[in-house]
C-alpha cells in the first residue's frame, strides 16, 4: 500500500493487497470525503 497525506486528505496511491484500506479507514472514523482514491483515473 502507498498513502500520501495532501491538503488534509488521505490519498490512496497504490494497493497491492486483498484488503480495502478506504473502508478500513472509514471504520476507524476517517470521513469518506477525506479519502481520495488516487489509484483511479480522474
Amino acid at each position: 500500500m502507498h498513502f500520501n497525506i495532501k491538503d488534509g486528505k488521505i490519498w490512496l496511491q497504490q494497493n497491492l493487497t486483498d484488503r480495502n484500506p478506504a473502508e478500513e479507514l472509514v471504520m476507524k472514523g476517517v470521513p469518506r470525503q477525506d479519502i481520495v482514491l488516487g489509484l483511479q483515473a480522474p
